[in-house]
């Protein structure tokens, strides 16, 4: 297994273009939804570079096989681009996302922010960017309390455990702090 490297802005278009390029070989079309560091860095330029790609694509099995082809051509993680996301994804109903890049065979949309703020608040990691993330995301959405912030919790909570209710609602007291 390689070991993961960053990714910077520059990389993940690189790698996103190269994945264009081999759609088009196979003269197939693709989708990707970027969610996590990836939409952080390029859409909300809250930082400059990330572990992996966070994405729901489709075809699926096509992209993965190239996702890996790209992998062993260019040493990176197998998990360089991902959808592991897409088991949270499956939470929110009418997720929605906005175009981000269209190249010739492939549309890379954004997951859009609210969807991403509660992901980051639902994870609540400490021990990423998460906080960092989602006060950002605060700002770009113009939240100003954390009563909305805790609308768009019990919104998209889904099926999650309630104890996930307690500390998503005390990371998103961190956020709103982290912004002030």
């Amino acid at each position: 297994m390689r070991k993961k490297r960053v990714l910077s802005k520059a990389d993940i278009l690189a790698y996103l273009e190269l994945l264009n390029a081999k759609l088009a070989e196979q003269g197939l079309i693709g989708e990707i939804s970027i969610c996590g560091g990836a939409a952080m860095a390029l859409v909300y330029d809250a930082r400059d570079s990330t572990y992996d790609i966070d994405a729901i694509y489709k075809p699926k099995d096509v992209l993965t096989d190239i996702i890996a082809e790209i992998a062993k051509e260019h040493e990176l993680s197998g998990q360089w681009l991902n959808d592991d996301v897409s088991m949270f994804t499956k939470e929110f109903e009418t997720l929605t996302s906005s175009e981000y890049l269209i190249l010739s065979n492939l549309t890379v949309n954004a997951i859009d922010p609210e969807y991403l703020l509660v992901m980051k608040l639902l994870a609540a990691r400490e021990d990423s960017q998460d906080l960092h993330d989602a006060s950002t995301l605060i700002k770009h959405m113009g939240i100003t309390s954390e009563a909305e912030l805790f609308l768009l919790i019990d919104t998209h909570l889904g099926r999650y455990h309630p104890s996930t209710l307690l500390v998503s609602k005390e990371f998103a007291r961190a956020a709103m702090r982290h912004i002030s």
